[in-house]
């Protein structure tokens, strides 16, 4: 999925109004799968590599491709949570949630729930689920970029998916950043794949 949708989820799934710390830690906490892949983006323009060799080269190569498939990891996000409770397993539950440790719970949580939905619509790119016990990936018939794995289909599903968590995320934030954010994201639906047609060509 998009990052923009991983964020949108992990804020529909985890956010509540005026919790600014708990909100935070679900938006950051949906966009750090991805967020080696935007370290790399923001490196190649600095560095003046063609888009072409970023994605079909560099991206596949350490430590790039190391660090998205930390941040895809579910063995990752299983063994912290486990370690986070084990660690509080005398604390009660409002404790748990409402201190510091309830939002290294969400940050987690948000993250699982942006690398698992990302399992199912990745083809020949996917990324592997058990790292690093593992690097076996499982490659789905459905991509959600690859118009040869229906990508065009369901980018009109998460399309409409996006647009039913911004609204979701509109009518529970009135704060004015929050919903500058939730147009920003929505905007994103149209710049990127712009972006990526104009610069690779498709």
């Amino acid at each position: 999925m998009m990052t923009p949708t991983h964020m949108m989820l992990a804020a529909a799934l985890f956010s509540r109004p005026g919790a600014a710390a708990r909100n935070t830690a679900a938006l950051v906490g949906g966009l750090i799968p991805d967020l080696g892949i935007y370290v790399l983006w923001i490196w190649s323009k600095l560095a003046g590599i063609p888009e072409w060799q970023v994605w079909r080269e560099i991206y596949w190569q350490p430590p790039w491709k190391t660090s998205v498939n930390l941040g895809h990891s579910v063995v990752v996000y299983v063994v912290a949570l486990a370690l986070l409770f084990v660690f509080v397993a005398r604390l009660d539950r409002h404790r748990l949630m409402a201190g510091t440790l309830g939002v290294v719970t969400i940050f987690l949580l948000a993250g699982f729930s942006a690398a698992a939905t990302d399992f199912p619509v990745h083809n020949d790119d996917a990324h592997p689920p058990f790292w690093p016990i593992s690097l076996w990936t499982f490659e789905s018939p459905v991509s959600y970029w690859d118009p040869a794995h229906f990508g065009r289909e369901f980018g009109l599903f998460e399309i409409g998916l996006g647009i039913a968590l911004a609204v979701v995320l509109w009518l529970r934030h009135s704060n004015i950043w929050a919903r500058v954010a939730i147009g920003l994201a929505g905007v994103s639906y149209l710049a990127v794949p712009a972006y990526f047609k104009a610069t690779l060509g498709g």
